[in-house]
């Protein structure tokens, strides 16, 4: 394999391995709490 190839694997499986690290570690409902009030925004009852 040349040395492209083998970059192009290695930034692939660095994606893959900080996907499955941002879904599992609690970080992605982080970022859904974001989404989600953005979205809905709360309104304060008076």
């Amino acid at each position: 394999m040349s040395k492209t190839e083998i970059i192009l694997i290695l930034i692939i499986l660095s994606l893959i391995i900080f996907g499955f690290w941002f879904i599992f570690s609690g970080e992605i409902w982080y970022l859904v709490e974001i989404l989600e009030n953005s979205l809905y925004p709360t309104f304060d009852a008076l």
